[in-house]
């Protein structure tokens, strides 16, 4: 049985993954340190290395991919495995990427295809999984059974302040400033659709990211025309998420978990952040619309967001998604909705449509918990590194 050594850096899925993991492999420990720099921390390194040497593990394990992690595990000769569920992940870039000793596994088809066309060997696809079981329990034993109620929720941020790199394109002049708004606005609203990176040209790549300073140094082997895609795709979503809250929260009672300001959409009630463990899973249960308003730079793969839902036997409408097209049955595990208008439309229906509603919620429970366990995803990611 092979031992293995977990990197925990306080990801919100860390517990469940590692108590799914020590179950399936008993000899798994953890290390819990912080790194200053994903590329170079000599006192980090250090640990890590005496600690790797004195418990003689074969694999080290993290969610994302930690460049430093897949340093050490290479000088170490031993697997470093990295689950990746964020998007955009720039260290994906990294040069380390190409070490033999990595088995990188990505949620997001567009992103390993990408990757794969860049020459990167090292990467498999994987959708990610979740434990029904767990988040059973937590519903189960929850003491307050008339909170979280809601006809409209949507758990996530509206991204208002977070390294919003837009905001640093004030110098361009005014007909390429125009120009980069109409190619956001182009993208909103359509979904499966490609349309930033299509219209960008060399001249404007270079000025926005000479402006907003996209550079990650020699160690990295990124395009600079993917990080502008990326800037401009976290832009889109900041005003695609923005304007469907505030058409759906003028219509229909909807709430926001997720700490943002929204005094500038009255209608919407603002709850705050919610607690992944205790608090997220009975807001998916009790809401009766979840709403999904996927990341951008999520080009086709599917967010956990949607698989926690699902988990919580809560009914999802999302926007559409090619993998969720693909790995679900729109109208009878989830419901996808394709524009502005559509979603309205389909907020209207299931609201009015109870027990319909409630059967889509059960089959999509039903099929992540045949489907996206996580227990099977992780033995099939151990099958491939040999472990």
């Amino acid at each position: 049985m092979a031992k293995i050594l977990f990197y925990e850096w306080q990801s919100l899925t860390e517990p469940i993954f590692l108590k799914t993991l020590q179950a399936l492999y008993p000899q798994t420990e953890t290390f819990s340190r912080e790194i200053k720099n994903y590329d170079m921390d000599p006192q980090f390194a250090m640990e890590l290395l005496t600690r790797i040497n004195q418990g003689k593990f074969d694999a080290l394990i993290s969610f994302n991919y930690i460049p430093l992690l897949a340093s050490i595990a290479n000088i170490c000769k031993i697997k470093y495995i990295s689950w990746v569920f964020d998007s955009p992940h720039m260290t994906l870039y990294s040069k380390t990427i190409f070490y033999d000793t990595n088995y990188v596994f990505l949620f997001d088809e567009k992103m390993y295809k990408l990757l794969k066309a860049q020459g990167v060997n090292t990467i498999y696809y994987m959708p990610l999984g979740v434990d029904t079981d767990f988040w059973r329990n937590v519903i189960e034993s929850a003491d307050e059974k008339e909170k979280y109620h809601s006809e409209v929720s949507f758990l996530g941020t509206l991204y208002n302040n977070q390294y919003n790199y837009y905001n640093q394109l004030q110098n361009l002049d005014a007909a390429e400033k125009k120009k980069i708004d109409r190619i956001i606005a182009k993208q909103k609203y359509r979904y499966g659709e490609d349309v930033i990176r299509e219209a960008l040209s060399e001249e404007l790549i270079k000025h926005i990211s000479d402006e907003a300073a996209l550079y990650l140094g020699e160690s990295y082997f990124i395009p600079q025309s993917e990080m502008v895609t990326y800037l401009l795709q976290k832009k889109a979503t900041v005003e695609e998420r923005h304007e469907i809250l505030e058409a759906v929260s003028r219509r229909f009672a909807t709430q926001i978990y997720g700490g943002d300001d929204t005094e500038d959409i009255p209608e919407l009630m603002n709850c705050g952040y919610a607690d992944y463990y205790t608090e997220m899973p009975l807001i998916f249960h009790r809401s009766k619309i979840n709403l999904n308003i996927t990341l951008r730079s999520i080009e086709t793969g599917i967010p956990l967001r949607v698989l926690d839902i699902m988990a919580c036997q809560g009914f999802v409408l999302s926007n559409y998604q090619q993998e969720l097209n693909t790995l679900f049955e729109d109208g009878k595990e989830l419901v996808l909705f394709h524009d502005k208008e559509d979603l309205m439309d389909k907020i209207h229906y299931y609201l009015r449509h109870e027990e319909e509603r409630k059967q889509i919620a059960y089959n999509g429970y039903q099929k992540v918990k045949r489907v996206f366990v996580l227990s099977t995803k992780v033995k099939e990611m151990m099958q491939i590194a040999s472990l």
